[in-house]
């Protein structure tokens, strides 16, 4: 069993509650443990008189609210009585606490809210902590749309570009979700128009048939010069409930996840999105 402990940060908003909520149907799933983690940070007022009272009565504040916020959501959510779970308040930026856990505890997934917003700069800014927490990460992260939930999952599309795969453990979670919920995968190879497969991605596409023998699964090519267009037009017409692809030393992630497609594919994601690590 691969997914025995999930870690969810929060922040209290309804986008993380939305990722709660498919991060509690998991753990009933797979018979997982749960971590509810949030995360703050006081600013410092560098210089100003009496700057250390004010940073304590700030900082003070600020983790009575976090308390309550805790309590509050752990009410909000009496199906958290059903699985195994424990909360944790940090005083640290976000991305270094979720780093910081995944560490020290050895959690198997993380399963985070991400949302979109007319502000660019709210914008970027979520965008920004949902990719440094992929980019970091060195097990699978799973991010939550806010108009989305995971509910079935008969339709799950991996994206790559048949780089080599120096481990088939990285698959492990991305098997158990299919076997669970018996999915069918879509194996998707992205090609720009005049690109062509090598013999080296060749031999690597035949390694997907023993990886993925033990789940009903298919390949398909995409060829378009606008790699994320090429996916998302598969998506809508595949009614694909979770895309899956590998970021670390892969060309087709480096290439997605430049700084103007954050946005599109972390921040705007249509259906949940889980990276491999």
């Amino acid at each position: 069993m691969s997914i025995q402990k999930i870690l969810v940060p929060v922040d209290y908003s309804d986008c993380s509650k939305n990722a709660l909520y498919s991060a509690i149907k998991l753990c009933n799933a797979f018979h997982a443990k749960l971590t509810l983690l949030h995360a703050f940070q006081v600013p410092a007022i560098p210089g100003e008189p009496g700057g250390a009272a004010i940073i304590q009565d700030i900082s003070g504040e600020a983790e009575q609210d976090a308390t309550q916020g805790m309590k509050q959501i752990i009410q909000d959510f009496p199906s958290l009585a059903h699985i195994e779970f424990n909360s944790t308040i940090i005083h640290a930026y976000p991305t270094e606490a979720i780093q910081t856990l995944i560490e020290k505890e050895e959690y198997d997934l993380v399963v985070m809210g991400t949302e979109g917003s007319a502000g660019l700069l709210e914008e970027k800014l979520i965008g920004s902590n949902t990719y440094s927490v992929i980019r970091n990460a060195n097990i699978p992260v799973l991010a939550i749309p806010s108009s989305t939930q995971i509910e079935d999952l008969m339709d799950i599309a991996f994206a790559g570009d048949y780089q080599k795969i120096e481990d088939k453990a990285i698959f492990d979670v991305l098997m158990e979700l299919c076997n669970f919920f018996n999915s069918t995968l879509h194996i998707l190879h992205v090609n720009e128009m005049d690109s062509k497969i090598t013999a080296d991605e060749a031999f690597e596409a035949k390694k997907f048939k023993l990886y993925f023998k033990h789940v009903k699964h298919n390949y398909h090519f995409i060829t378009n010069d606008d790699i994320e267009e090429g996916i998302y037009d598969y998506l809508d017409s595949h009614k694909i409930s979770l895309l899956v692809m590998i970021p670390r030393k892969h060309k087709l992630f480096d290439r997605i996840f430049k700084e103007s497609l954050t946005k599109k594919i972390a921040c705007h994601a249509k259906v949940p999105f889980m990276t491999l690590s």
